[in-house]
């Protein structure tokens, strides 16, 4: 199975990569592939992206500013994008930091539609950033844009809970009842995205770093392929 790992810079993706991979590895055979062609993997990567562009090279050798270079990066990584899909039991594929390189770009589109049939996409969402309606909102939004800028089946996953808990479900739906004006308008027309994600079935939290959840991540991942079930 393919594991793509998205979500915004320090989301903990990397973190993820590493140690999620080091949790299946138990009882599986694991690859890391890293996608970002900006950053030295953390982890030991079976294929990496920097082998073929490297973006401070990019912008010595094309005279580009750090945002022209990350596009350019991503341009000519289209042309090796057979040599960073792996095939093993699970492969971990670790995405740019800045979501939209990956997302809103030909190579995403291209590498997600390889990867199509037997593939879940993982939106990491840091949890501290959930603490009230908008930015919760916010984040189901971007994690239903996800699944459709992909079309990969897509779990809505909650990070670093060890440190700070989303604000719960419930508690935003009240919220937005007590409230009034443009702005609680805005927000109740954002719920329907609700129901695009995973988060209607059962809300996945996970500390990347020390592993907390991960039994119930490998649960979901695995469930959301099965047609003995589905993740609720």
């Amino acid at each position: 199975m393919n594991i793509l790992i998205l979500g915004h810079a320090g989301s903990g993706k990397s973190t993820l990569v590493k140690n999620f991979g080091e949790y299946l590895v138990a009882n599986y055979s694991v690859r890391r592939v890293n996608l970002d062609p900006a950053t030295r993997p953390i982890f030991k990567a079976d294929a990496d992206c920097r082998e073929f562009v490297k973006t401070e090279e990019v912008m010595e050798k094309f005279k580009l500013g750090i945002n022209g270079a990350l596009l350019k990066s991503i341009e000519i990584l289209g042309k090796h994008i057979h040599d960073l899909i792996l095939e093993d039991d699970f492969v971990l594929y670790d995405t740019p930091g800045q979501l939209e390189l990956f997302l809103y770009t030909d190579f995403g589109e291209r590498f997600s539609e390889k990867l199509k049939g037997n593939a879940v996409a993982i939106f990491l969402i840091d949890s501290s950033l959930c603490q009230t309606p908008e930015n919760y909102l916010s984040a189901v939004f971007q994690s239903a844009v996800v699944s459709l800028r992909t079309s990969i089946p897509t779990l809505t996953v909650f990070n670093k809970t060890d440190i700070k808990k989303p604000l719960p479900y419930s508690e935003i739906e009240r919220l937005i009842e007590k409230s009034e004006g443009v702005l609680s308008e805005a927000m109740v027309n954002l719920l329907p995205f609700y129901n695009l994600t995973s988060l209607r079935y059962r809300t996945i939290e996970i500390s990347a770093q020390n592993g907390d959840g991960f039994d119930d991540l490998f649960s979901a991942v695995n469930e959301v392929l099965c047609a003995c079930g589905d993740i609720s």
